[in-house]
């Protein structure tokens, strides 16, 4: 996690572009910690690292949760909550503080 926090950008970038494959894919693969760390990302300096962090979020969250919330099943937000895998909603739900 050290490289989310490099001085340099393109260090950054390269770190943030592992873990966003990672978190795509299944976001339980990072600690809930590493997860907000990523995220964190959006209001990073360099442009394209707050770009990427924004993407990334927005396709792992649709992926794992937008889809639940299109699906007539589901009456309210705690149904879908339950219907999540663990951990998914504790890591698609972050805000960046």
């Amino acid at each position: 996690m050290k490289r989310l926090k490099d001085t340099d950008s393109d260090v950054r970038l390269a770190a943030l572009k592992a873990l966003a494959d990672i978190f795509i894919a299944n976001p339980c693969a990072l600690s809930a910690d590493t997860f907000h760390q990523v995220l964190e990302r959006v209001k990073d300096k360099c442009y394209e690292v707050r770009k990427l962090a924004c993407e990334s979020t927005a396709k792992a969250y649709y992926k794992h949760v937008s889809s639940l919330t299109t699906s007539t099943h589901t009456k309210n937000l705690d149904e879908m909550i339950h219907r999540l895998p663990d951990g998914i909603w504790e890591r698609c739900s972050a805000v960046p503080s």
